[in-house]
């Protein structure tokens, strides 16, 4: 009924080795994109723990508008401070280039203390929710709504307790986590 088709040994083993040889390089490829992604947002978290205890090492000044008063807390990490409730007091800098932070107090008081990938601009944003207490000041012969500025610091302190927003951006990390 059927035909059958013989294939020669030659033919056939080398046909087999190149398949095994495929199948091996994308074997191989998957795990190297799998590391280098876990290795990314490994990086990304110690840079982030590193930059929230800076930060709140010796407390720190921010404006509305700017971020941290320049010298006070290192350049690359960014961060938002956010009341107890999740209203943004001070927006990340630049605002084109920040993450999708639910603005949610559940969503933050959950994440407390945690390091958390979250859509962003362009690229996933690694974030880091750090417990603070802040207190606002005005600024001295400043009139209008950016007067105020704010004294950030530990948990343990004077002030009005809310929560700053540390963050990286994950270029070519892909999206999870």
């Amino acid at each position: 009924m059927g035909v059958r088709i013989r294939v020669p040994l030659r033919v056939l083993l080398p046909c087999l080795a190149v398949g095994l040889v495929a199948i091996g390089a994308v074997a191989i490829g998957v795990a190297e994109v799998s590391g280098t992604r876990g290795y990314l947002v490994r990086q990304a978290d110690n840079d982030l723990l590193g930059c929230a205890k800076t930060m709140l090492m010796r407390g720190f000044a921010a404006v509305p508008g700017s971020g941290p008063v320049s010298g006070q807390v290192p350049g690359w990490c960014g961060m938002e401070l956010l009341s107890d409730s999740g209203q943004v007091l001070i927006a990340a800098v630049p605002a084109a280039g920040r993450p999708a932070v639910p603005a949610r107090g559940s969503w933050l008081a959950a994440h407390l203390a945690q390091q958390v990938t979250v859509p962003g601009t362009g690229w996933p944003w690694r974030v880091s929710v750090e417990p603070v207490r802040y207190r606002p000041q005005r600024i001295l012969f400043a009139y209008g709504a950016d007067d105020v500025q704010y004294l950030i610091g530990r948990r343990a302190g004077p002030g009005i307790s809310g929560m700053l927003v540390v963050m990286a951006p994950l270029p070519g990390a892909g999206s999870g986590g």
